[in-house]
């Protein structure tokens, strides 16, 4: 799973070196770092059943996922540090 700045164009080919046959999931993380009552969120975007398996690995944390269509992942990201530094 990607959740940095990466384009999903980029990210295959690491997936491929990493594990050839690797199917890649493109994400980002809004929200403030985590701790006490803090939660922040993890859009994914990717093959259904990719993210199905994912899911699971955040249930009791403060990290909640969801599932974002399409290939707007990278996109999500561009906006949300566009935003974030904005004066």
């Amino acid at each position: 799973m990607d959740a940095n700045a990466f384009n999903p164009q980029r990210m295959q080919p690491i997936a491929e070196d990493i594990r050839p046959g690797a199917t890649d999931l493109d994400g980002v993380i809004f929200g403030p770092p985590l701790g006490g009552q803090r939660t922040a969120r993890l859009y994914l975007v990717g093959k259904a059943d990719v993210l199905d398996t994912m899911k699971p690995l955040f249930k009791e944390t403060a990290l909640h996922v969801h599932r974002a269509s399409g290939g707007v992942g990278s996109a999500l990201k561009m906006a949300f540090a566009s935003y974030q530094k904005a004066p």
